[in-house]
């Protein structure tokens, strides 16, 4: 998986690593309650990791999307994008 992010350019790289780290966050809790998750040291750290891959990737974004482009801000309105962005300066 790591050689295919490595293979992609710029902002297309940006949005497949956040792709690529969601769907291992969605693998990673997948029938775990929450406590079980936070006895499950190792699987914590692969979601926080992952929550830092997300933030970093979403700073190579443009914040607004034109006619023949849709942002990732766009796409996931709902998502604190900006929010999760500057969250990963706090996890290092």
């Amino acid at each position: 998986m790591d050689k295919i992010r490595k293979q992609i350019p710029g902002r297309r790289k940006a949005r497949n690593d956040i792709g690529v780290s969601m769907m291992r966050i969605q693998e990673y809790v997948s029938g775990l309650n929450l406590e079980t998750f936070k006895q499950a040291y190792k699987t914590v750290d692969a979601v926080i990791r992952n929550f830092e891959v997300i933030g970093e990737a979403t700073k190579k974004l443009p914040r607004e999307g034109g006619a023949a482009k849709v942002s990732v801000y766009a796409m996931v309105g709902h998502v604190p994008v900006k929010e999760q962005a500057d969250a990963r300066v706090l996890w290092r």
